[in-house]
């Protein structure tokens, strides 16, 4: 393949070790991975520099996962909040209703996985602690409690009124007791960003997908009476 100049390869690299080196690693391992990356036709050669060091990086993850995650307390502890709510909610959920319930856990887990994924990637907060080295999102929040609580404010609040009094309050609760509560115990760690757009980014999501899954209802509803 055709390489980089010497002179923006180490540029290039200089520029990634700079933001990554409590990794560990030094331009003559990312020298060594880059000589060994083939490209493609019309493949912008910083790709294959960019690619190796995703690589050198996920790897580095993992060993520290399996080093200060694996079976520790805290891994043990998101482990049981991300699969235990979820069988409380199975006791208490309406199963005449679950279809419409169900999708408003499904598109709540869409939207704060999305959103999670850009805030990590963007460098506002971490995760010390994951249960999973290659899930950059912080799976007890996203996949359990998030949706889990709206569901069940979708399904005891039909009425838009109660609803927003809920979402509200609920907000409240993630923004200031269960994310300092992760931030004291060193499974959250936040960089550049406030609990006030958190609070208000989780009343957004309660209005705009009850707003979503009631049309979607409605919708679904209309063409079975057709």
């Amino acid at each position: 393949m055709s390489t980089v100049s010497n002179i923006q390869a180490d540029l290039w690299i200089e520029d990634i070790l700079n933001q990554h080196l409590a990794l560990g690693l030094t331009k003559v391992d990312m020298r060594f991975m880059i000589e060994g990356v083939g490209g493609c036709m019309g493949e912008p050669e910083q790709a294959a520099i960019i690619y190796q060091a995703h690589m050198a990086f996920t790897q580095q993850r993992i060993d520290y996962w399996v080093q200060n995650n694996l079976f520790t307390w805290q891994w043990w502890f998101l482990v049981v909040i991300l699969i235990l709510p979820w069988f409380l909610w199975w006791k208490v959920v309406d199963k005449k209703r679950i279809l419409s319930i169900l999708s408003m856990g499904l598109v709540v887990i869409g939207t704060a996985n999305w959103m999670d994924q850009v805030g990590n990637e963007l460098g506002w907060w971490y995760y010390p602690y994951r249960i999973l080295p290659f899930v950059s999102q912080f799976g007890p929040v996203n996949y359990s409690s998030m949706p889990i609580s709206y569901m069940l404010l979708y399904q005891i609040y039909p009425r838009w009124s109660a609803f927003l009094v809920a979402a509200v309050i609920t907000a409240a609760v993630f923004t200031w007791v269960i994310e300092p509560l992760f931030i004291w115990l060193g499974m959250y760690h936040v960089v550049f960003w406030k609990s006030s757009y958190s609070f208000l980014i989780y009343i957004l999501i309660a209005i705009s997908h009850k707003g979503l899954v009631d049309l979607l209802t409605v919708i679904v509803g209309k063409s079975k009476s057709e």
